[in-house]
């Protein structure tokens, strides 16, 4: 959204140099020393600035995305460029077009900076951090647009960090191909890596890295709801403030929504649109990389509502209603003004003049806005005017036609998504969502030379209108003083905005009463309203909230038109959809000839036994952890490389050959038609003429691999999709592709359509400061520390990993042991290693259709996983509460049950049981006497007799919709998590020696870490 915080000329210094008063300090980091100033506006609260602060601005997070590098993903950055780094002034603002408030800084591409505002740097107490996010359509605005002086007066004071953040806007941080030369959603990327470094460094400017808050307004506050869904900045941060703006506000298909990208590509390369929808890039890089800042930014002015976020494989591998599920649930303000398009129309009025708002304006912007509608446009656009139009409207009442389009555009591309999004978090059960409109209209941030608010017949209350509250700018604030229209409630409204906004970061709640309830329910009326004083001010609503934005925008327009917006929207402006997704999962085409002897692969047909067929199978860390005192058998193999493929055919030889029988009878029978007319959705997936070739079609969109899937699977089992396959041309999964990855990590392709089951966790967060531990002493002993401050009001919970098992374990249903603030440990493991024959007892005849493999895991996972471990506190406990079906353990069992009936062991020589370890674990605790706010753990040599760790990448069902990978551990409190996004680190002890089925250590060394997990 366009980030308008006055009208009035911004006094910009571009490089603001520390206050003459400032007393300089500084910080070392490990990545270099910084210097900043201490501004000190004094203790008066009675003046508009007071408070104290530390300052450090025009901080780099990353390498500057120059050159080459200016369409890439962003590079971090080590070390600062020079050390120390002068960080007393701010950096230039992103490339943007000129009239807005940042536009007058100086502008560089050079403008990955952000800004620190500090109660005390030096404090040991560490504070919460709050981050925020500028709006700006995508197209616009910075962080220096929210200085030190005002975020001192009303948030710093009050105890809490402040970072301010800027990342690449327009074509230069949004314009895509979905290919490596042109990325999508670079800024958001940008913004991943600025919460990275906080995470990383925060702790040294006097920030907690485990208490902090996102917040953000219009593209910012859009910026903020889309890292809630990804899966990469899950961790990263533990609240969420969003104002004017959700995800799907500006996701692609919303209001105002056409291919910029192919435009742009168009206007400045003469990119033709055959080029564009064939994919031929030729030329392309060259061209965009030739242009100046100031080619791209000139086009701005062309699109009201500025750049829109888009589903890519890596930071939004999905739609938000199918990543919705897997976000954890965090505490989260939203909010809306009442107006919030009377923004745009103000701008609008600016150029023509109110007497033109009438039907035919509303028509032309309507058409504009909403082409997502198609031809459906005119049908939705009377049904809404019946909606919203006012009793009596007539043609000449321009000032009604501009209420009614503010009131429609308002509910299409604000709150009518703000209702979906509380949806999408009340189905999750978050019980954490707290929700706020403002009402009130101010005279603070006016444009005084705008009559056209003088023309209404209400006082509209606009986006941006917020800002100034929270940030207090001189710019606002000082003009409208001079001319006497700052009244009593605008400082009141200031003070609750601050108050509010700190309480949050510092206890996850506004208030510490029950004076803002949190929604519990769709249609309650539990949200906070901030109206004029005559109209009762800040108070808890009597109304539903938007409650016919909710009818109209999540019951009416869907039924007209279908979901709002479309999975895959239509595109204005005469083009076309844009090319498929990045590649979530890649499937190259792959032919299979019509001779039984020869098959092709990316279309070269050639002898199968010239063909050289590689199979990688990739490896990430898993982490378990152990229970006090439990005694447990896991089960394991001890092939060093296993590959897990669904095939069609049990794995006997005699079975082999039959199928390979069937295979060449069926393609017999094949000769003389094809399966068109049985199978009319093999014409859809390109399986065209079967006589000839089964083309399987490049694939890279998932929504598309699943729509594709389902046109000829019908009833179909996963199994029996792969069946039909096999049975009627002979082919099994692995022959029906030749390459698949898993981001850039080379897969097993018939790993894809394995089907897992995924749990998911509580909240886990990543713990960054070093652990001080010692070597083994003379009695064999080593110690480790952790000295990490926190909130007292909202302690955190350490968890050390520990964990036992074969070198590569398909199963770990490993035990857990938490380590507690305050405390002192001593742990003991043993491991034992056994081999074992075959328990024929178990597995009898009538599980020979299956498979005696799957067989014996399957009665492993019922007396190992179903019938002891049931939902583990604190993690669970949550799940359960909420009623979701993955806190019982027979739904998971079962779940993974029949994945596992699917999976081939042919490379096994023996079953799972035939080799084990047996282990034990146990902890003494003894809590502190004086809380220092730390934690001791002494491990002696004889107590940890095994240790060593191992991982690799898997693949859930819903990870196939999600992206969500991670480790595969069984015991029901964990899930199956990306070690990758979370930042879990390792616990990993010894190089072992097998002698007579025991296990010892020689030359132990250590390496530690933990993760957190927040607790209520």
């Amino acid at each position: 959204m366009v980030l308008r915080i006055s009208l009035l000329i911004f006094l910009n210094l571009g490089k603001i140099l520390a206050d003459a008063d400032g007393s300089p300090i500084s910080v070392k980091t490990p990545r270099g020393t910084l210097n900043g100033f201490r501004a000190d506006y004094g203790n008066d609260q009675s003046q508009l600035y007071y408070g104290q602060g530390d300052v450090f601005l025009g901080i780099p997070f990353v390498e500057p995305p120059l050159g080459d590098k200016r369409f890439q993903k962003p590079t971090p950055m080590c070390a600062y460029p020079q050390d120390p780094w002068n960080a007393t002034y701010y950096r230039d603002v992103c490339p943007q077009l000129a009239g807005g408030s940042c536009a007058l800084s100086e502008q560089s591409e050079d403008c990955l900076y952000l800004n620190v505002f500090s109660p005390n740097v030096k404090s040991v107490f560490k504070y919460p951090v709050m981050v925020w996010i500028h709006g700006g359509g995508f197209k616009n605005g910075c962080a220096q647009q929210f200085g030190y002086k005002g975020a001192i007066r009303n948030l710093v004071s009050r105890g809490v960090v402040v970072v301010t953040v800027q990342y690449r806007i327009g074509a230069i941080g949004f314009f895509t191909t979905f290919t490596d030369d042109f990325p999508p959603n670079r800024g958001l990327l940008d913004q991943l890596e600025a919460i990275r470094w906080v995470s990383d460094n925060i702790q040294y400017f006097g920030g907690n890295p485990y208490k902090v808050t996102l917040f953000g307004e219009s593209a910012g506050g859009v910026s903020v709801s889309a890292h809630t869904y990804s899966p990469l900045t899950q961790g990263l941060f533990q609240q969420a403030i969003m104002e004017s703006g959700v995800v799907l506000t500006s996701f692609e298909g919303a209001l105002g929504f056409s291919n910029l990208s192919q435009l742009r590509a168009d206007k400045l390369c003469n990119f033709t649109d055959d080029r564009w929808q064939a994919n031929d890039w030729t030329g392309l890089k060259e061209c965009m990389l030739g242009k100046k800042p100031e080619d791209f930014t000139v086009l701005e002015g062309t699109n009201l509502l500025g750049w829109h976020i888009c589903q890519d494989d890596y930071f939004f591998p999905g739609i938000p209603k199918d990543l919705a599920w897997s976000r954890p649930n965090i505490p989260t303000i939203i909010g809306s003004m009442r107006d919030e398009f009377a923004f745009y129309l103000l701008e609008i009025a600016k150029l023509i003049p109110l007497k033109f708002f009438d039907r035919e304006f509303f028509e032309n912007l309507f058409g504009d806005q909403a082409a997502f509608l198609g031809d459906r446009q005119n049908d939705v656009m009377g049904v809404l005017e019946k909606i919203y139009a006012p009793p009596g409207l007539t043609e000449t009442d321009n000032a009604a036609w501009f209420k009614m389009s503010s009131d429609i555009f308002t509910a299409a591309g604000f709150t009518g998504f703000i209702v979906r999004e509380l949806d999408n978090w009340l189905v999750n059960g978050n019980k954490e969502v707290y929700l706020f409109e403002q009402t009130y209209a101010s005279k603070i941030g006016r444009d005084w030379n705008d009559t056209t608010v003088d023309q209404l017949t209400y006082k509209p209350v606009p986006h941006t209108a917020e800002l100034g509250f929270i940030w207090v700018q001189e710019t606002l604030w000082k003009p409208a003083i001079a001319a006497n229209m700052v009244t009593a409630f605008d400082y009141k409204l200031a003070d609750w905005y601050g108050e509010k906004w700190t309480n949050f970061a510092r206890f996850a709640k506004p208030t510490l009463t029950d004076e803002w309830k949190p929604v519990q329910q769709r249609g309650v009326n539990n949200y906070y309203i901030l109206d004029d004083p005559t109209m009762g001010g800040l108070k808890m609503a009597d109304s539903v909230y938007r409650y016919t934005d909710d009818i109209a925008w999540t019951r009416v327009v869907p039924a007209l038109a279908g979901d709002y917006p479309p999975d895959k929207p239509d595109y204005n402006n005469g083009t076309n959809p844009l090319p498929s997704r990045g590649p979530m999962m890649r499937i190259e085409r792959f032919v299979v000839c019509p001779n039984d002897n020869v098959r092709s692969v990316s279309g070269q047909c050639e002898n199968p036994m010239e063909e050289t067929t590689t199979t990688t199978t990739t490896t990430t860390t898993t982490t378990t952890t152990t229970t006090t005192t439990t005694t447990t058998t896991t089960t394991t193999t001890t092939t060093t490389t296993t590959t897990t493929t669904t095939t069609a055919r049990a794995t006997t030889k005699a079975s082999e050959t039959k199928s390979r029988k069937i295979v060449k009878k069926g393609r017999r029978e094949l000769v003389s038609k094809t399966l068109d007319e049985d199978y009319p959705g093999l014409d859809y997936l390109g399986f065209h003429n079967v006589l000839v070739k089964i083309d399987i079609q490049s694939i890279e969109n998932l929504n598309e691999t699943i729509n594709n899937y389902q046109a000829i699977r019908g009833t179909f089992s996963v199994n029996k999709f792969f069946d039909f396959f096999f049975d009627h041309f002979g082919l099994q999964c692995e022959e029906l592709f030749h390459s698949c990855f898993l981001r850039s990590h080379p897969i097993n392709c018939c790993q894809l359509f394995t089907p897992t089951y995924a749990i998911r966790r509580g909240r886990c967060f990543r713990l960054k400061e070093p652990l001080q531990q010692t070597t083994f002493d003379e009695q064999g002993k080593v110690t480790i520390r952790l000295n990490q401050y926190t909130d007292f009001l909202n302690s955190t919970q350490r968890e050390l990993i520990a964990y036992i098992g074969d070198e590569k374990p398909e199963i770990a249903p490993f035990p857990r042991f938490y380590l507690y603030q305050n405390t002192f440990m001593r742990l003991q493991i043993k491991a034992t290693h056994m081999n074992l024959v075959e328990e024929k007892s178990v597995c009898t005849e009538k599980y020979s259709s299956m498979g005696k493999s799957t067989c014996y895991l399957n009665s492993w996972l019922k007396n190992y996983l179903e019938d002891i471990h049931n939902c583990t506190y604190p993690y669970m406990d949550r799940l359960r509460e909420t009623g979701l079906e993955s806190c019982d353990p027979s739904i998971v069992a079962n779940n993974y049950n029949e994945t596992v009936q699917n999976i081939h062991y042919h490379k096994h020589k023996c079953i799972l049981a035939c080799n084990r370890w047996e282990y034990s674990a146990s902890m003494e605790r003894v809590i502190m006497p004086n809380p220092i706010a730390s934690f001791r753990v002494d491990i002696f040599y004889n107590d940890l007799q095994y240790e060593e760790f191992t991982g690799f990448y898997t693949i859930t069902f819903f990870g196939l919709l999600a992206q969500i990978g991670g480790q595969l551990s069984l015991f029901l409190g964990s899930s199956i998590l990306s070690l990758v996004q979370l930042g879990v680190l390792f616990f990993v002890v010894g190089n072992r020696v097998f002698k007579h089925n025991t296990v010892s250590v020689n030359d132990a060394t250590f390496e530690m870490s933990a993760q957190n997990q927040a607790v209520s």
